[in-house]
This record gives structure tokens, sequence and C-alpha cells, in this order.
């Protein structure tokens, strides 16, 4: 089990939950399950690149949302983008 905290960049400005800088693609980190949780005082959304305060899964303030892996489908965290408050948190829980 691996935890992970990502720190929001910009204020409704999608990111990578993995931003490039930090390996991103070439580094991609697979999980066979994985929980995010809202560690802030705003909403924040998951999704795709596209992403938005209105797209994505809402994760409420202080919410979570629990990813397992699916059987046509290897998760790597790299695939995922939030969009939320700037300096808000999320943190991440992950079984490699």
């Amino acid at each position: 089990m691996q935890i992970l905290q990502v720190t929001i960049a910009g204020t409704n400005t999608p990111q990578r939950i993995i931003p490039l800088s930090q390996g991103g693609i070439a580094n991609a980190i697979f999980f066979q399950n994985v929980v995010f949780q809202n560690n802030s005082g705003h909403n924040m959304r998951l999704g795709d690149s596209t992403v938005s305060s209105t797209k994505g899964i809402l994760l409420n303030s202080g919410g979570s949302e629990t990813i397992p892996l699916a059987m046509t489908y290897s998760g790597t965290l790299n695939e995922w983008w939030v969009n939320g408050t700037a300096a808000d948190l999320l943190d991440i829980l992950y079984i490699p």
C-alpha cells in the first residue's frame, strides 16, 4: 500500500494526478485498487483531461471515491486528472 498527496495547482484548472514533471506517463503508477480522498474544504472533480468544475466524479469536501481494478482495464494513476481549488489537497491511497 502506498499513499500520495497532491496539491491542486490552480483554481478550476485541470491537472494530472501525477504531473509530467514528476514522471507522468514515463513513470506510470499501476494500481490494483485506489482511493481518492478530498482533504480540503472545497469540492473537486476527478476524471480525464476534459474534467471541469461541472464534469467528472464529484468529491465533496472530505469525501472519497474507491476505484477497483477492472478485468479489462489496468489502472494507472497518470491517466487521472483533478479539477479543484488552488492549494487544496487530494490524498491517494493505492495498492500497486
